[in-house]
């Protein structure tokens, strides 16, 4: 494990040498240049907004970096097929590239071995390893859970693996390569207006969602959220439903409301079209709130559920932003 760091400039070439320790008596030297070009390689998972996390945390790590392309592995979804593979329909950067055979011993390597050492240390300790993520990421393994104040200034080697879904705002410094690719100019559906405003509601209530215990919005969140956007806002408004199952989702809604059903648009339309709203009612969904980051309106309200996942409160992950408010602790 690396116990020292030395770095010196030879021949003009800044060089990293890790001084290493294998039992506290024998060591070794790992020389590795600091300039050489590197490639980011993440791999997709879930569906679209798990993928803008994905490849916004990539884009990142590019810039910090020096990157010279990102290498996008859609190879989950060889076998997983609930949901499909979106941004690359939208994604034209030549230095952007998607492939769903990439073969990298030591990227896989290090996922297993990651994986294996984070269930066993649980197993007996009750508690996971994110204190080692920092020590980790220096030899170019990046995982969820690494905090964006603890990256490495450099990182050994040529290449930058990213496993996780690194939903956390403190990666996003900059959104204009993303909204640049979900450009509304061309959006079918013109929604501008301003006598009406536009309200986005998400209901999240599809079988594969339910199925795996994932908390559901009830009726009175949603009664509730409605309620508070009436009173911020007085103009006439009309409300946009967002949904997985647009049956189902009209069980959670007030009946006494009117809903255009967005819910025919594929993906990438949708989120154009949440994009172009006013204010957002959201479920715990990363494709809602890529949604609601993504939209035009500077004094847009966005609602958030209590709860984001099964075992966190919205409060307590690192997606809150200006204009954003969490259901029963700011209304």
């Amino acid at each position: 494990y690396p116990v020292s760091m030395i770095r010196c400039k030879l021949k003009n070439k800044e060089r990293e040498y890790v001084i290493c320790s294998i039992d506290m008596s024998i060591y070794f030297v790992w020389m590795k240049d600091l300039n050489n070009n590197k490639t980011i390689v993440v791999r997709l998972m879930g569906g679209l907004g798990n993928q803008l996390f994905q490849l916004q945390f990539a884009i990142e790590m590019k810039k910090k970096y020096g990157a010279t392309s990102i290498i996008v592995d859609t190879s989950y979804y060889n076998n997983y097929k609930i949901r499909s593979v979106e941004i690359d329909k939208i994604c034209n950067n030549e230095n952007i590239i998607f492939t769903n055979d990439y073969k990298d011993f030591k990227y896989f390597l290090s996922y297993k071995l990651f994986f294996l050492i984070q269930g066993v240390y649980r197993h007996f300790r009750k508690k996971g390893i994110n204190f080692l993520l920092p020590y980790i990421s220096k030899f170019g393994f990046f995982y969820t859970d690494t905090e964006v104040d603890r990256l490495p200034n450099n990182v050994i080697g040529n290449k930058i693996y990213c496993w996780g879904y690194f939903q956390d705002v403190n990666y996003i410094t900059d959104l204009e390569e993303i909204r640049n690719y979900f450009s509304t100019e061309d959006f079918k559906k013109d929604i501008s207006s301003r006598e009406v405003i536009k309200i986005a509601i998400s209901v999240r209530c599809g079988d594969d969602y339910i199925s795996k215990g994932y908390p559901i919005c009830d009726k009175e969140y949603y009664m509730h959220s409605i309620q508070f956007i009436e009173k911020k806002c007085k103009c006439k408004k009309q409300y946009i439903l967002f949904t997985d199952d647009y049956e189902k989702a009209k069980c959670y809604l007030p009946e006494n409301i009117s809903y255009i059903n967005a819910s025919n648009y594929n993906p990438i339309d949708q989120l154009k079209y949440m994009a172009k709203c006013h204010s957002y009612i959201l479920s715990n969904s990363s494709f809602a709130w890529w949604g609601a980051v993504l939209g035009e309106y500077n004094q847009k309200i966005v609602i958030l559920p209590e709860y984001w996942d099964m075992a966190h409160k919205t409060n307590s992950v690192k997606l809150i932003m200006d204009g954003f408010y969490i259901y029963k602790e700011d209304f």
